[in-house]
């Protein structure tokens, strides 16, 4: 599997959203094989500058009222975008985490059992343009549930934006089951299947591999890949996940 970037624009080229991409990396997390984690490109801020500049571009025009920053990695893309529109934002918050908020119903979660999210009384108001951001599309459900809250209040979901789109997961479907079908989901970056294999229990000192983490609970560890001309002065990097991965190979593995 694979990110590639979505067509946003002709102002936007692969390079750009491939740079993106490539400081992307995914773990196993909470059941999930490939969870991918926004946090690699926030520790690299001209990646950072480029998912923020690439969501101002895309909204510019779109008379926009506020954004809605879903819980919680929302809250990292949401304010620099509205910083840059010069727009109001708002958060949507899990249950009971928010003084002065309206809950919506119950929706499952992508991961396990059900949550509920809130919205602050006022945030939005009857004939507002909406765009919610969060930073990935799994099944839809989070999603679901704050266009929900958002038409509760009297408002219009625009779009909802997201940083990655697990396609096959077909959140649109669920959209389209809850009756929101008018209200586009678009990502910078989708994953993608492709013929290109790997198994990323083997080490090779030429395959680019940069960092090499240990997961105990799912008895495997994960290889994050970055290009070779982000790896250049990594010498002491390259030890220390030589290292890391030797260490790993010597641990037992857990039992299930």
């Amino acid at each position: 599997m694979v990110l590639t970037h979505a067509a946003i624009g002709p102002w936007l080229r692969r390079p750009i959203a491939q740079r993106i991409a490539n400081v992307t990396p995914f773990f196993p997390f909470k059941g999930i094989e490939r969870f991918y984690d926004i946090g690699g490109f926030m520790r690299d801020p001209e990646a950072l500058r480029l998912v923020v500049e690439v969501l101002t571009n895309r909204y510019r025009d779109q008379e926009l009222t506020s954004i809605g920053c879903i819980d919680a990695r929302g809250f990292v893309l949401g304010p620099p975008v509205a910083l840059a529109l010069g727009l109001p934002c708002f958060m949507l918050r899990k249950k009971g985490k928010m003084p002065n908020a309206i809950t919506g119903k119950a929706y499952s979660k992508e991961y396990a059992g059900d949550d509920s999210l809130s919205i602050p009384r006022g945030a939005v108001q009857p004939g507002d343009r909406v765009l919610l951001i969060d930073d990935l599309v799994a099944t839809g459900g989070t999603l679901a549930a704050s266009v929900e809250l958002v038409h509760l209040m009297g408002g219009v979901v625009v779009e909802c934006a997201c940083a990655v789109e697990l396609r096959f997961l077909n959140a649109s479907k669920l959209f389209e089951e809850k009756g929101f079908g008018q209200v586009p989901i678009w990502a910078l970056m989708s994953e993608v299947s492709t013929s290109r294999g790997r198994d990323e229990a083997s080490w090779t000192p030429s395959a680019v591999d940069d960092v090499v983490r240990c997961h105990r609970k799912f008895c495997s560890w994960t290889v994050l890949r970055i290009p070779a001309f982000l790896r250049r002065g990594t010498s002491t990097m390259e030890k220390r996940t030589r290292r890391a991965w030797t260490a790993c190979k010597r641990e037992p593995k857990a039992s299930r």
